[in-house]
């Protein structure tokens, strides 16, 4: 995780130090369940922490370390919208997983009717670690790399929010195994030495969120296992005591020769297995296990090690006597061994201690009997930032609670490689340490230093087929076979986790999105994503213009780009502290941004150069600002509990909207969307898991609400939502995207080959008829808007999830395959039709139905007509340019004046005749119409309207160029 909010020590924590203040949270957080005590005390218990660090310099060279707090933050952000009824954080694995079991049965059954004839979604990227600039360039954290026991090209590799990845060529290029998996995240992976069909992960990130004793962390759903090489999967028993969180893991291993026998080290102890993980024993209690290893020369010595502690088992890991060996100073401890000499245990431990050095490097010579681990070296610090290992004012130290990690090669026991935030080596067994990779590129350039890559270390192996030695960080995957003079990058891994990702209306295919640990990626034209900024990346929204540029929210940071993706500066941070602040660019004043943080919206008007604070919002952290872009002045602003409107660009704002008539959520509001046509067409989305409250709309601007939730599973959580220009409704959720029409009772699933990923932002462009899925583990994907049936369809080989409808005839002529992640449906108005070449094969689902495309959608009476009704048919006239840019005339700024009195002002006009049109929201004209030409490009020309005798509330202002209809806009009188 990079970020640019800095702290740096000011005074040493002891190791001792951090491991009491790791007990003395966990004693606190006891026997606590409701997410709002936790996270109470988790602030309480930081603040002392936080007397004894600093803010140092602000810019993307430098960090905060992955400290225990900011992992409590990235868990709070996860947990604020996922909780049940009673305010406790909610088992995501159990609702996920129930979820995905009640959609597929309903697709089964095609109680759940598909619109389209197939809109399949594609993936966009991005697709390479392309760079351009900034630091901290990667595409994926990738948690660990195991390898295939015969062909040396086959590796797997395990995303801890984008799944289980394997490449048959040496990392070139890489296949998802878990892409319809109903869980995401990948923490460790055991190979069978015997069978390499049969695969086990470990699902959860155990390093990337704070949890205790009962309370859950990110994304866990146990321990899986194939028996195929990842056509099907199955879930173990490890998961049925879900109360006391057994199931969230560090690592699984498997026993060398017998694949009946696996470890799994967890963060409530250590767990055995002898019928090939599905039951498991637990073997140790109560405590953290980090790493288990298995005696490469006799596997009946088991290892393991958590806080401080190592642990040897001489009985194949049935027990661990109580021999266990204490490293006072040592915190999280990592075990390396070496075929080459198994009588070696080498130990890594952190953190640094009060002399600037670490935990240290030890090592047994008798396979870690009692007593025999000695020291090799405590210094330099090879768990700091720093590339000669000595922590300054400008280099942070260790970040061992998150990544750690030692590999010994293969053949020779006295070289080792151990990383934290960087890569040291040694020749003579921890002796002496030399650096191997740098922290950062060194510069921005195109082409990184050799011997650098993406920092945070979470894996090291050495390949026991070739000894190539192989890296996994927060930004991808690694590999060196010159000892780390030369590294190649193979992070082409797609597994990008987004946050938010935002659309450029003048231009189809500008595309920006905030990624956790590797900053914020930008697509500028019809290729790939480009590395634009490094640490963080969160928030991000375009100006209405190319020439206005590009905002993006990093760690508790602003930063502007110009529309080449270029740092462009010129913005401040309006709030003093606090991450996840969330902005959006005016889509009609130009040069205008808000942005939304703890407590606050606060409003620019000269690109964030400067700020007033607008707003005091309440009700939790600021989770999405909502602006039409037909009208500029009209805001909604949402907490994770309230929602607020202003009319007037933040001069006044109302009381909290949801406690209006129809609204019967009471929190966890995940997002606010603006309908584009109509500024009074305003939806909300609920997180958590109640049946009937997941979407709320209003047609009058939050004062009267529908519940249009339909029949959406309780167990599904929606995150984000976007409207099309005929108010037709697209929701992002844990599992997909769903849509509904504007006349529609309810949701069909809209996810045609889309990965089993959250989706936690929606963008549409109207110009192209495309929207884009921002996944949080799969990058970007894009399919197109809703389209009726096709007439008849033909479909040939088919594997995944496939829906296929037409109005007539639907023809099947090839393959279903793929197993049990394959469900194949057709729905035809008249006929099916399957060939001779058509066949499916076992454990493949195939439904064919007899019916109309779109039948079966009931009409709910008070929203029949609510696109026609309430979105302004002229509309769809809008000459939108041959190159689909929304706004290819001219831009247009509404602004009150004196008393009765508005100012028309227009932007980067074309050369030619305009006009303005004034009408009501029926289209009737009620003020005559203004006439003017543009004599250059680019011109800005200001008209004037005074409309003393004009009692309507809301107008509308139309621009004709050369005759033709090329922007709309709201005019709300005050």
């Amino acid at each position: 995780m990079k970020n640019i909010f800095i702290v740096i020590a000011l005074s040493f924590f002891t190791s001792v130090h951090a491991q009491k203040a790791e007990i003395v949270l966990k004693e606190k957080l006891t026997g606590v369940k409701k997410f709002k005590d936790i996270m109470a005390i988790v602030e309480t218990h930081f603040a002392e922490e936080k007397k004894d660090i600093v803010a140092s310099k602000n810019d993307e060279t430098n960090e905060e370390f992955e400290s225990e707090y900011l992992h409590w933050k990235r868990w709070e952000q996860y947990y604020a919208t996922r909780l049940n009824d009673n305010g406790e954080p909610a088992d995501v694995n159990y609702n996920t997983t129930k979820a995905f079991e009640i959609l597929k049965s309903r697709e089964q059954s095609n109680a759940a009717l598909r619109s389209g004839s197939d809109a399949p979604w594609s993936f966009i990227g991005p697709w390479t670690n392309a760079y351009q600039g900034g630091f901290y360039r990667g595409l994926s954290r990738i948690d660990e790399i195991v390898f295939h026991p015969t062909d040396p090209n086959i590796l797997f590799a395990a995303a801890p929010n984008g799944g289980l990845w394997k490449s048959t060529n040496n990392g070139l290029t890489w296949d998802i195994l878990t892409f319809y998996f109903p869980i995401s995240s990948v923490g460790s992976i055991a190979v069978s030495q015997q069978d390499a069909n049969r695969i086990w992960v470990i699902t959860g990130d155990a390093n990337g969120g704070g949890s205790a004793n009962g309370i859950p962390s990110n994304n866990s759903a146990g321990i899986w296992v194939t028996y195929d090489g990842g056509y099907n999967w199955f879930k173990t028993n490890f998961n049925d005591n879900r109360a006391l969180n057994i199931f969230n893991g560090y690592k699984i291993v498997v026993h060398p020769t017998n694949h009946n026998i696996l470890m799994a080290a967890c963060r409530n102890g250590l767990f055995r297995s002898t019928d090939g993980g599905i039951n498991w024993t637990q073997i140790i209690f109560s405590t953290v296990i980090y790493d288990i290893e298995f005696d490469p020369s006799n596997a009946n010595n088991v290892y393991a090690s958590g806080i401080s502690r190592f642990y040897l088992s001489t009985d194949n890991g049935v027990t661990f006597p109580a021999n266990q060996q204490t490293f006072v100073g040592g915190s999280r401890i990592e075990i390396g061994v070496s075929p080459n000499n198994s009588n070696y245990v080498y130990l890594l431990a952190g953190p640094y201690t009060s002399n600037n050095s670490f935990g240290g490097i030890f090592r047994s010579s008798t396979k870690g009997t009692q007593n025999s681990f000695s020291t090799r070296c405590t210094t330099p610090n090879v768990l700091c930032d720093a590339s000669n290992g000595v922590v300054t004012a400008n280099d942070a130290g260790d970040q061992s609670g998150y990544d750690l990690a030692i590999a010994v090669d293969n053949n020779n026991a006295e070289h080792i490689i151990v990383g934290g935030k960087i890569i040291w080596q040694s020749v003579n067994g921890g002796t002496t340490m030399t650096n191997v990779t740098r922290y950062d590129e060194g510069n921005q350039n195109a082409i990184p230093s050799a011997n650098y890559i993406h920092p945070d270390i979470q894996d090291l192996a050495f390949s026991p087929l070739t000894n190539t030695f192989y890296a996994t960080t927060d930004g991808g995957v690694y590999r060196t076979t010159n000892n780390g003079t030369n590294w190649t990058d193979i992070s082409n891994i797609h597994a990008t986790t987004f946050n938010h990702m935002a659309g450029a209306a003048y231009d189809v295919n500008k595309v920006m999105a905030g990624c956790q640990d590797n900053g914020v990626k930008y697509k500028k034209d019809a290729g790939d994503f480009t590395h634009i900024t490094g640490a963080d990346g969160f928030d991000c929204s375009f100006g209405n213009s190319a020439a206005v540029g590009m905002y993006a929210s990093v760690n508790n940071s602003l930063v502007r780009f110009n529309s080449a993706g270029t740092n462009i500066g010129g913005i401040t941070v309006p709030f003093s502290t606090g991450f996840y602040p969330v902005i959006i660019a005016d889509p009609v004043n130009t040069n205008t941004v808000y942005v939304g943080n703890f407590g606050g919206v606060y409003k620019s008007i000269n690109n964030g150069l400067n700020w007033t604070d607008s707003f005091k919002i309440v009700g939790g952290t600021n989770q999405s600002i909502a602006m039409a872009p037909i009208n500029g002045n009209r805001v909604y602003a949402m907490s994770t509990s309230m929602l607020y409107r202003t009319d007037n660009g933040g001069a006044n704002w109302s009381t909290d909207l949801t406690v209006n008539p129809g609204f019967t959520a009471t929190g966890q509001f995940t997002d606010v969307n603006v309908c584009p046509t109509n500024s009074d067409l305003v939806y909300v989305t609920i997180g958590g898991y109640t049946s009937g409250r997941k979407v709320f709309y209003s047609m009058d601007a939050g004062s009267n609400w529908q519940n249009i939730s339909g029949t959406l599973p309780a167990e599904v959580k929606v995150n984000c939502i976007v409207t099309d220009n005929l108010n037709n409704a697209y929701i992002g959720t844990d599992l997909g995207v769903f849509y509904q029409a504007s006349s529609s009772a309810d949701w069909t699933p809209y996810y045609n080959e889309l990965p089993r990923i959250p989706v936690y932002d929606l963008a549409i462009h109207a110009g192209s008829g495309k929207i884009r899925a921002g996944t949080f583990g799969h990058g970007v994907w894009e399919t197109t808007l809703f389209t009726t049936c096709d007439i008849d369809y033909t479909v040939g080989n088919v594997a995944g999830e496939k829906y296929y409808t037409a109005s007539n005839r639907i023809t099947g002529n090839g393959i279903i395959a793929g197993g049990d992640v394959t469900k194949v449906s057709f729905r035809a108005g008249n006929e099916i039709v399957l060939t001779d070449g058509f066949n499916t094969y076992e454990r493949n689902t195939f439904n064919g139905v007899i019916g109309p495309c779109e039948g079966g959608v009931v009409l709910r009476n008070s929203l029949v007509g609510r696109a026609t009704d309430k979105t302004p048919s002229i509309y769809s006239a809008i000459d939108k340019g041959d190159s689909l840019e929304l706004y290819k005339y001219g831009i247009i700024s509404v602004q009150k004046n004196e008393g009765s009195a508005y100012i028309f002002n227009l932007n980067e006009l074309e050369i030619g005749n305009y006009i303005l049109k004034i009408t009501d929201v029926e289209q009737n004209v009620v003020y005559p119409d203004i006439s003017f030409d543009s004599k250059s490009v680019n011109n800005t020309i200001i008209q004037k309207a005074d409309f003393t005798n004009i009692t309507i509330k809301k107008l509308l202002v139309h621009l004709y160029y050369e005759g033709k209809l090329v922007h709309i806009q709201e005019v709300l009188l005050l």
